[in-house]
């Protein structure tokens, strides 16, 4: 673990606000949890800031620049909510900055329909900040509002480009009118059942509007048989919500726990007829070779691309617009012993499932670009052009030009040179 200065560590605590905190292994209130276990990391310092100086001094240090040139470099990571099961958010023995404690509020506009949203907030403190004013945002962590006069090419690479140039202390985020409750909940049925199911997909996929939503799943049902599973959400009353899903109703799920939702309840939880059983068929061989992750889900996320591909291609970073689908392994494992095999078996099932996406889909419908929420085998080795498509050379010298260092390079990390 490199060596802490301690005299230059007591000049960055004298600058830091009243309400920050830096901390030490061994410390009280040292700690560096995060949402998987298998994430977390031995870091030398914990610094949980509570301003954007704050945050600003703390990289200087890290950096070992004035005033802290007797510190040496430290490695450096930002935790927002710590979801990442990467380890992104984590550093063995670097710097963490944790802006969960301190930089967690929510401000809301209520006029204006907007949210000030600081960087270590979780979703459910968005949901409880604006839906007493009958608002909602769409649940991510990006917005199109914003000031694109100020750092107009920093603006345009922070929507897209992951976390390669910075911290970002608040995001602003447009709210929308958001009824109190919504119609939904889960439908499961026996794997036979699948091809009869696909067809029910495509017709829903070619009627459906942005007001209803459904995931596909692949899981396990309560007595532990495998099934597959659809999540509907509708945002709107019951009765249009039913019509708007019969045809999911009427082949006669063996679960059924449909009704209306408060929406704050309801936030918090397939194109051809040979690739999604070819997907079943995956996620079922994982399972079966590898008991101790049984839990695992395979979710196929058909959200409607009607807003996304809307938005100009060179109004972000972000490149893809065609209308295709997240695929997420949500890995679980009960046996501890397991971590060690559990990254390399997704990588490995990940290349199987490029086979079979390749095997049924044009590269012209899987599109350029890709979205960086997820991990993969580039995730911690540095993102590439197929990453990010056309937008890549412009990313590179965005990187180039405010992250010449490299010191923001644990997610998708871009090349400083072309």
């Amino acid at each position: 673990m490199p060596s802490i200065d301690q005299s230059a560590l007591e000049r960055l605590r004298g600058v830091l606000s009243s309400n920050a905190l830096v901390n030490l292994p061994g410390d009280p209130e040292y700690t560096n949890k995060r949402w998987a276990r298998n994430a977390e990391k031995t870091a030398a310092i914990v610094a949980y800031p509570a301003t954007a100086q704050d945050v600003a001094q703390i990289i200087t240090f890290a950096q070992g620049k004035s005033p802290y040139e007797t510190q040496s470099k430290l490695d450096l990571a930002v935790k927002g909510g710590g979801h990442a099961p990467s380890g992104a958010s984590s550093s063995e023995g670097g710097l963490v900055i944790d802006l969960n404690p301190k930089m967690n509020n929510v401000r809301v506009d209520p006029e204006a329909k907007l949210a000030y949203v600081q960087g270590g907030a979780l979703w459910a403190d968005v949901d409880n900040a604006t839906f007493p004013h009958g608002l909602a945002s769409v649940s991510g962590v990006v917005s199109h509002t914003g000031v694109d006069s100020e750092n107009p090419d920093l603006f345009w690479a922070v929507r897209g480009g992951g976390g390669n140039f910075g911290v970002v202390t608040e995001f602003v985020l447009k709210l929308h009118e958001q009824r109190a409750e919504l119609w939904g909940g889960i439908l499961m049925y026996p794997p036979t059942m699948l091809e009869k199911l696909i067809p029910e997909i495509n017709s829903w996929l070619s009627e459906r509007t942005p007001t209803e939503n459904a995931h596909l799943l692949f899981t396990r049902a309560p007595t532990g048989q495998p099934v597959v599973g659809i999540q509907l959400v509708y945002n709107g009353d019951a009765e249009a919500g039913a019509k708007k899903f019969e045809r999911f109703i009427n082949l006669g799920p063996i679960v059924t726990n449909l009704q209306s939702i408060p929406y704050l309840e309801l936030n918090r939880p397939v194109r051809t007829t040979w690739f999604l059983p070819g997907l079943f068929n995956l996620w079922l061989g994982l399972i079966t070779e590898h008991p101790a992750a049984s839990p695992s889900v395979f979710v196929l996320e058909l959200y409607h691309p009607g807003v996304y591909s809307s938005v100009p291609k060179d109004a972000t970073a972000y490149a893809h617009r065609t209308p295709t689908y997240n695929i997420g392994y949500l890995m679980e494992w009960t046996d501890p012993a397991w971590t060690d095999q559990s990254i390399p078996t997704v990588l490995a099932l990940d290349k199987e499932f490029v086979k079979l996406r390749n095997t049924h889909f044009s590269p012209e419908l899987v599109g350029e670009g890709s979205y960086l929420n997820y991990q993969d085998a580039e995730s911690q080795k540095g993102g590439s052009s197929r990453r990010f498509g056309s937008h890549f050379p412009r990313l590179v010298e965005i990187k180039h030009q405010y992250d010449p260092e490299n010191l923001f390079g644990k997610w998708f990390a871009l090349p400083t040179k072309a």
